[in-house]
């Protein structure tokens, strides 16, 4: 969003790849001057790159785009795929919470839980 309010022309980065109606969404509020919903959108998206990065940051990324049947391999060193199922279903539960405790509907990927 600060980026776009800035002038930038669009945006690059790896959560794009896991949420992109989210961004669409932004860069549409933001062409039409509607930077409250703008940043009702950021806030959203902020809370689960902040979820995510605790989480593991690149592997839940693609952790979510597999749940999107979207294959993107693995990760490669330093990171550490998550490949256990405990642990999925761990991640799973706690996105359930947040999802509900911060109305993140709208969200595919979330949908997919």
């Amino acid at each position: 969003l600060s980026g776009l309010i800035s002038g930038a022309d669009g945006i690059i980065g790896s959560f794009y790849n896991l949420m992109p109606e989210l961004f669409v969404e932004i860069y549409k509020q933001v062409k039409d001057n509607n930077i409250i919903e703008a940043k009702k959108i950021q806030e959203k998206i902020n809370i689960i790159i902040l979820f995510a990065l605790k989480k593991s940051g690149y592997p839940f990324i693609k952790m979510g785009l597999k749940w999107l049947d979207i294959d993107s391999g693995f990760v490669r060193r330093p990171f550490k795929n998550i490949v256990d199922n405990e642990s999925e279903k761990t991640i799973i539960s706690e996105l359930k919470i947040l999802s509900n405790e911060n109305d993140l509907t709208g969200i595919k990927f979330l949908e997919t839980l």
